[in-house]
Formats: structure tokens, C-alpha cells, sequence
């Protein structure tokens, strides 16, 4: 029949993806596929498509094209002043927020700018009687794991209230169970895009800000944000031992623990034969366990910041998710963030950056 069957590509972040056309049906003289699966290599990710109905050539009214109006999450401050300060927990880099669950008792999420979405545990899902369906395919640092969705919650942390159409149900039991202390979800990109989180590792407060009244400290240096779906880029030099130094693209990941140079940037710039001595060790993200080697780097430039001789990570064979993306250099963690007051400014498309008094220790 000459058409075709099957069709097999590499998606942005290395994962192998293929599509296979098991049915076609003819409309007005054009063949078009009828029923797809679309696949990532498990069966339980696969999605089918099935095509009802076509219609070629019919008009379009214009209403189709204008912008919809913001429906996808409610907030609401309980001051004026249209902002929160909230006492937090940082545990091994990361900043453990209280926060209420429709209502519940309070659980303890840790911001997370490394999610596309945000995230509640199964099981304080099920302790709060959250009930989630389906499954879908959530891909971290490390690789994939699964998730299910929860509709219609209300996040509550003091001062300020997110209400979302959804969030992701995660069995942590499996996904990510090394953190070393209690959490039972993560904030992620969907609260993040909507407000202004200055995060002060040092005292150990986070304060949210609508981004209508926010302003920015004389002393905070900005850095433009991009984005690679919902993964936060920016721009920054990396320098190898004896190199000049090499401008890169960096994902800022508060969930992650350290500075890790992906796969792609790691071969190209042929580190292993860079430097004089490295470490075997492992890092754990959404997809579980995977190993990485650890050496020391001659610096990282953040805008006007230097930071000397930083410990970077890597991983030579990382197959999928973000430290095997072509897109990314490296992924800029807690242990480089939490030498900063870090304003993510989604809104305005910049993270700012003020060093605190950990910003020149080794």
C-alpha cells in the first residue's frame, strides 16, 4: 500500500518514542491515520488514539484564536500586602514548606523548580482520603516513574492559598525515597509560574509575593530565564581544569542536591579526560537510582558570580530525562542555591540572585 506502518524517533530529552498506525480510513480522497498507539517502550504509558470524525476545509470562526482568559489556578492572600513570609525546614539542600491539602492536617512539601507540576505522595494522598486516577509518565534527572492525577485542590500555606484543577499522585515508596526525612509532596511549576518565592536558605524563610507589587532588592543580580518546557534555564560559564571557560545553559533544580553536568556536555567537552581525579557515586531523582562519577571543576559563573573549584557530578551514559537532554549543560542544585537569597520571578522571566554569607565558603 505504500503507507506507512510504523514510525520511531528520539524525543527531546533522549527518550525513544515510536507511533504505529494499525487502521486508516479515506476522507474526501485522503488516507489518514484512524487508530494510533503512540509508545515510549511500556505498555503501561501507551496511548491509543482513536480518529471519530474529519472535516477538511471548514471554517474556522475567530473566536478560536483569542487568548484564553486565566482559569487554571485561583489565589488568594490573606493580607493586604499581597505577600507571605513563612518559616521553613532545609534539609540537605532542599526547603521543606508546610502546606494543607484540602484542608488536611499539615503536610511538608519541598519546593521543587525541577516539577512540571506539583505533587502529593500516594501515601499522604491516601491518609487524607485524595483520590487520584490514571497513569501517566513523569520524566526527572535520573529517568521516569509514574504518576496519577488528583482533581480540583486547594494548596494552603500560611498566608496565601492555591487553588488548581489537579495535581500529580506519586508512590515516593519507589520514585524518590532517599531524601532522609519525612515529605509528603513537592511544589513544582504550576504555583511557581503565578507567584514570586525569594527562598532565604540562610534564615530559613521563603516569602511569596504576588508578582503585581513585587520589587526586586538593589542588591540582587538577575539572570534571564528561558524555558525548556517547564524547566527554568539560564545562561552561565562553566570551566573545566587548565580551559577556558564554556558558556553553557544550566536547569536551576531546587531538587536537586548538587552541580551535575549532563551526558550530552560531559562527552562533548570530554571531561573524564579533563580532570585529574573523580568519585563513584550514585543520584536519585523522579526515575529512581542511577550511577554518577563526582570531580572538581575550575569554576561556575552566575551573572557577575563566581564560585571557585565546585564539585560537579556527571553520569557518561544517562539515557533519558534531563541530564541526557542536548538542550541542557548542566543542572544547578541546592549546594550551589543555597549560597544565595533566590527570587524566582517566573512572571518576569528572570531568577535573582543575592550571596549570602556561605557564597565564598568551599
Amino acid at each position: 500500500t505504500f503507507l506507512p506502518k510504523r514510525e520511531e524517533t528520539t524525543g527531546p530529552l533522549g527518550n525513544p518514542r515510536s507511533i504505529t498506525i494499525s487502521a486508516w480510513r479515506e476522507v474526501s480522497g485522503i488516507k489518514i491515520p484512524a487508530r494510533t498507539i503512540q509508545s515510549t517502550g511500556d505498555p503501561k504509558f501507551d496511548i491509543r488514539i482513536t480518529t471519530e470524525q474529519v472535516e477538511i476545509n471548514t471554517p474556522l470562526a475567530t473566536e478560536l484564536f483569542k487568548k484564553p482568559a486565566e482559569t487554571a489556578a485561583q489565589l488568594h492572600f490573606t493580607n493586604a500586602a499581597h505577600q507571605a513570609v513563612i518559616p521553613v525546614e532545609v534539609y540537605a539542600q532542599h526547603v521543606f514548606v508546610p502546606v494543607r491539602v484540602n484542608g488536611s492536617e499539615t503536610a511538608w512539601f519541598f519546593l521543587d523548580s525541577g516539577a512540571g507540576g506539583s505533587i502529593v505522595t500516594k501515601a499522604w494522598a491516601e491518609r487524607i482520603g485524595l483520590a487520584s486516577e490514571g497513569a501517566m509518565r513523569a520524566v526527572g534527572a535520573a529517568g521516569a516513574t509514574s504518576l496519577a492525577l488528583a482533581k480540583d485542590v486547594v494548596l494552603t500555606l500560611p498566608g496565601v492559598e492555591v487553588r488548581l484543577p489537579g495535581v500529580t499522585v506519586l508512590d515516593a515508596s519507589t520514585g524518590m525515597p532517599v531524601l532522609g526525612r519525612r515529605w509528603d509532596g513537592l511544589l513544582g511549576y504550576d504555583v511557581l509560574s503565578r507567584l514570586v518565592f525569594r527562598v532565604d536558605y540562610e534564615h530559613k524563610e521563603i516569602t511569596i509575593i504576588d508578582p503585581a507589587v513585587f520589587v526586586p532588592s538593589d542588591h540582587a543580580a538577575a539572570l534571564p530565564l528561558t524555558f525548556l518546557g517547564n524547566w527554568p534555564l539560564v545562561s552561565a560559564k562553566i570551566a573545566l581544569p587548565g580551559g577556558e571557560p564554556i558558556e553553557t545553559k544550566c536547569f536551576i533544580d531546587t531538587g536537586a542536591g548538587g552541580l551535575m553536568l549532563s551526558t550530552p556536555f560531559a562527552n562533548a567537552n570530554h571531561v573524564l579526560d579533563a580532570v585529574t581525579k573523580t568519585d563513584s557515586t550514585s543520584i536519585y531523582g523522579a526515575g529512581g537510582e542511577s550511577q554518577r562519577f563526582e570531580t572538581r571543576l575550575a569554576g561556575l559563573q552566575l551573572g557577575s558570580f563566581l564560585l571557585r573549584n565546585p564539585v560537579a557530578g556527571f553520569s557518561p551514559d544517562a539515557k533519558e530525562g534531563a541530564l541526557a537532554s542536548p538542550d541542557i549543560d548542566a543542572i544547578i542544585g541546592g549546594e550551589i542555591l543555597q549560597r544565595f537569597t533566590v527570587n524566582f520571578d517566573y512572571p518576569h522571566q528572570r531568577i535573582l540572585l543575592e550571596p549570602n554569607s556561605r557564597f565564598g565558603l568551599p
